[in-house]
């Protein structure tokens, strides 16, 4: 059986970025942190995901059923692939 999961915090995401050496693979961590993607979500992000001139990102969770907005700052926001067409 699978335990308990949590999220990393905010210093423990700050410790992982400043030991990382590879500028791409730091880069990944702080959109995944950025976006609350998953690895898995954020590494099959596409180009026609981001819409530059509403300066958001759209794609399908793998493990998600419904939709469910970010409501950030950057306005980055997640939504099924049904919505990208409004894009």
């Amino acid at each position: 059986m699978f335990g308990t999961k949590r999220a990393i915090t905010a210093e423990e995401h700050g410790k992982i970025v400043a030991r990382e050496t590879n500028p791409e693979r730091r880069d990944f961590y702080e959109l995944l942190w950025h976006t609350g993607a998953s690895q898995s979500d954020g590494a099959f992000l596409v180009a026609e995901d981001i819409n530059w001139n509403t300066r958001t990102i759209c794609y399908s969770r793998n493990r998600c059923v419904r939709y469910n907005p970010l409501g950030s700052s950057s306005a980055l926001v997640r939504c099924w692939a049904s919505q990208k067409s409004a894009f």
